[in-house]
């Protein structure tokens, strides 16, 4: 059985899978999470978001990039692979609704990163108010990588800055999966995925015309993001469960059971 041979495996599953990724979760309704999530960042701040610097640190192909900007936030994004950060700079441009400055990095990177060529300089140290990372970002990482992740997303917020995380806490390792996709060119991807125990990783393998590639997440528990981001600057402002499919009440106070959470730190 093929296996992930390591964390950073992932940094080439996102650069190689952009493509189809972008096919599959095109669905995505990025104008609703924003709004949503900016619910609780009024609670956080003066609730005005002209002129608040905003970098969304695993941007993908660019989704929230745009609905932050409409929403009027000055932002900018983050990713390590580049063929995503293509598809974000192509996405943005169909309704730009300002500037937008992509880099080209590792989020565990950032703290020691030095400046290369123009599509990968490292964006200024403590230049943004406001991080975001959306879609699970953080349990893309090993429990040995986390530290570093909060480290990086660190050395860019401003003190009293804000972060806002979503994640999955599942209760117990989550069910095997298995699905197919069917694209409008004949194309087929399928996608069979379970937990591996040696790994303590849920790991998934897709596999299509030319591509036979494993994405992993691994689960941590509330305490462990607490420690990180106590040992990295970090202080917890609140924790809330998130109900994303209820839209007038989406956001409950944490409980033992939610699955589905958002992390809000603010930089000390």
């Amino acid at each position: 059985m093929k296996t992930l041979a390591s964390n950073r495996d992932n940094v080439e599953f996102y650069d190689r899978f952009a493509e189809p990724y972008e096919r599959i979760y095109s669905c995505v309704d990025a104008e609703e999470a924003v709004r949503q999530w900016r619910m609780i960042l009024d609670a956080c701040s003066d609730g005005r978001p002209h002129g608040i610097d905003l970098v969304d640190i695993g941007c993908g192909p660019g989704w929230h990039l745009s609905a932050w900007a409409k929403a009027g936030f000055n932002v900018s994004g983050v990713d390590s692979s580049h063929r995503m950060l293509t598809a974000a700079k192509r996405n943005f441009s169909i309704d730009p609704g300002g500037k937008c400055d992509l880099y080209w990095r590792d989020v565990r990177e950032l703290a020691m990163a030095s400046e290369t060529d123009s599509m990968s300089v490292t964006p200024k140290p403590s230049s943004f108010d406001l991080a975001v990372t959306h879609f699970n970002f953080l349990n893309l990482f090993a429990p040995s990588e986390l530290q570093y992740v909060f480290a990086g997303v660190a050395s860019l917020v401003r003190p009293g800055g804000v972060w806002l995380a979503d994640c999955s806490v599942p209760g117990s390792p989550p069910p095997p999966v298995s699905e197919e996709y069917q694209f409008e060119a004949g194309d087929t991807l399928s996608c069979t995925g379970s937990w591996n125990v040696e790994a303590q990783a849920f790991q998934q393998t897709w596999r299509g015309q030319n591509l036979d590639i494993i994405e992993a997440f691994w689960f941590h528990s509330v305490q462990r993001y607490q420690q990180c981001a106590l040992s990295s600057g970090w202080r917890t402002e609140r924790l809330c469960e998130w109900r994303p499919d209820l839209s007038h009440d989406c956001w409950r106070e944490l409980h033992s059971g939610a699955e589905r959470l958002l992390l809000i730190f603010r930089r000390g």
